[in-house]
């Protein structure tokens, strides 16, 4: 998991290493939600 903070920042970071994998982005409240789903007890 990575962390940007803006998306023409991300962007860079993508050419940069040639990125090709499908992906994308989610907010912080969506990352939060996934981050309880995931260690919740």
């Amino acid at each position: 998991m990575n962390f940007f903070c803006r998306k023409k920042h991300y962007e860079q970071w993508l050419a940069q290493r040639q990125v090709t994998l499908k992906h994308f982005c989610l907010t912080a409240a969506q990352a939060l939600q996934v981050a309880q789903m995931l260690f919740a007890r």
